[in-house]
């Protein structure tokens, strides 16, 4: 419904995924040394036809034959589509090749086959350039890949925007995927905003954005993952349905359970992390509104570190104590995955309940295997994080091997969860789909805003969708309990168990009854996404 409203090509051989011999690669050709070339017919699959195996991916445009507008707008031609992958550079991490350093501001055409030895990501790239060029329907354009690598100068805020601008005078992209973390400063947005007032559109692969800065430049700014009020409505909307209204019931505590919760809050006071503390105060009004009551709060310094420092022993230290003497229950942990608090807890004997907000991180085994286990068995998660059960069952993984058969496996396992790189292309592409043959920032939006609201049935896929003045894509989320005891998927112990075989929820739908109705401890699988190379 979405495709016959937009004015599409039409689809002929839906359905068949067959090449059409010399004309399968009639669009595009492989001029200007591309690396791939563009299909005339897609090979789509399934019952209905969707572009690629992945369930998230769009409805099945199998061929198009026509006039696509040429130049419709800046770095958009009759055959291609230039988009700019902008990412940290300058540190080094383990690859196929023991460890690679990766470069600094420093650019990469992906359109021109390689001048030599590639970095890991680099490599990554082309891959993803490729399976995506191959599988959706870009209406006779060459998506070609801009693979830029940042530099620790380009970290302020004037280092972004000369960056920004130092790319937009080289590149003039139609696209930038900003894949540079958010956290701790690094004034990533800046860089989004300078190219979304040059009229670029932007995907962001950040958390804890605020809804403003999608709807500053309305039709420009895009993202997978929700606006931090929308995460704030899912995960407190868990919190108000699932923990506020009934008692103790999964705390270590023998003496808590049956009683009323008794809330604490914890949270950082880093002002260097200013989308964390934006996302307490919305989580702190979201639960006091729906009758929760905070008996006590707990403030420590660094939310994304794991190693000794007394700073932050001393603080997790006092917090818990803090909590303890509070008679806190049950603690509200609104993103960040230090492992202080809960072994702080532990010295003290204190295991209450644990209800946690994943932030793209915590949520993946390896990190949580950091925590003290007695404690975080005590541990849900409210995530976004779809179900996956092995990684030879992840999208990104599935799409290397398609793209590149000999693409090491220790590479995917790093590059993949790093700032989720394959659900930000795919958005990217299925944007580029859903506008038709006249791309422009206007038809992107105006395909987006088409897709139909409707709730996930599938724990794979995300319900996806976007209302009047949203910009973002996830809307729902799955919550999941620690099991201390697991195999996990990197021969450690400990993994999280998704309920209901990871069933999907949106905001304020959540099933009645307290936590752990959700829970069945014969049935709840592993979820084996892992959100980093940390103990892989």
């Amino acid at each position: 419904g979405n495709f016959s409203s937009l004015g599409l090509g039409s689809s002929r051989s839906i359905g068949t995924g067959a090449d059409t011999g010399g004309g399968a690669f009639d669009q595009g050709g492989s001029a200007g040394g591309r690396a791939v070339k563009i299909a005339g017919t897609k090979k789509c699959v399934g019952d209905p036809p969707r572009q690629t195996e992945d369930p998230a991916s769009p409805p099945c445009v199998a061929s198009y034959s026509g006039d696509n507008g040429g130049a419709t707008y800046n770095g958009v031609t009759r055959d291609e589509v230039r988009v700019l992958i902008y990412l940290a550079g300058g540190f080094t991490r383990p690859s196929s090749r023991g460890s690679e350093s990766s470069p600094s501001n420093v650019c990469y055409d992906l359109g021109l086959p390689p001048a030599g030895e590639e970095d890991m990501q680099v490599r990554f790239n082309r891959a993803m350039q490729r399976y995506f060029n191959e599988r959706f329907q870009t209406y006779g354009r060459f998506v070609r890949f801009i693979h830029c690598f940042d530099s620790s100068r380009q970290a302020t805020v004037e280092g972004r925007k000369a960056a920004a601008a130092e790319h937009y005078a080289k590149w003039k992209p139609f696209a930038v995927v900003n894949q540079v973390g958010g956290q701790g400063g690094s004034n990533s947005d800046i860089y989004g905003e300078v190219m979304a007032r040059k009229g670029v559109l932007t995907f962001s692969a950040l958390a804890f954005q605020p809804a403003a800065l999608y709807s500053k430049f309305p039709g420009l700014n895009w993202a997978y993952l929700p606006s931090m009020e929308e995460y704030a409505e899912q995960y407190s909307s868990f919190v108000c349905q699932k923990v506020v209204p009934h008692p103790v019931t999964f705390s270590g505590n023998a003496d808590d359970q049956g009683s009323p919760r008794r809330l604490g809050l914890l949270y950082t006071d880093n002002i260097g992390y200013p989308e964390l503390q934006a996302f307490a105060r919305l989580v702190r009004d979201n639960v006091t509104a729906c009758g929760g009551q905070f008996v006590a709060e707990g403030r420590y310094p660094f939310p994304y570190t794991i190693g000794v420092n007394d700073e932050r022993v001393v603080a997790a230290q006092t917090n818990m104590a803090a909590f303890q003497d509070a008679g806190v229950t049950t603690v509200i942990w609104p993103g960040g995955w230090e492992s202080d608090h809960t072994k702080a807890a532990a010295g003290i004997g204190y295991r209450p309940e644990w209800v946690v907000a994943g932030d793209g991180e915590i949520e993946g085994y390896d990190l949580a295997q950091f925590q003290e286990p007695s404690v975080w068995e005590h541990a849900w998660v409210v995530t976004n994080q779809t179900r996956e059960d092995s990684f030879e069952q992840n999208m990104c993984y599935q799409a290397l091997r398609e793209a590149e058969p000999e693409f090491p496996r220790v590479d995917a396992e790093y590059a993949c969860p790093l700032r989720r790189p394959y659900e930000s292309y795919r958005q990217l592409f299925t944007g580029i789909q859903v506008a038709g043959p006249k791309l422009h920032p206007k038809s992107v939006d105006k395909g987006y805003h088409a897709i139909p609201a409707l709730r996930s049935d599938d724990p794979r896929v995300p319900a996806c969708f976007y209302e009047a003045g949203d910009y973002t894509c996830v809307k729902d989320a799955t919550a999941m309990w620690w099991d201390s005891n697991a195999p996990s998927r990197n021969n450690h112990r400990g993994c999280w168990k998704m309920p209901n075989g990871g069933r999907r929820y949106l905001a304020g739908t959540w099933p009645e009854g307290d936590v752990l109705t959700l829970q069945n401890r014969a049935q709840d699988v592993c979820n084996g996404w892992a959100a980093s190379v940390f103990g892989s």
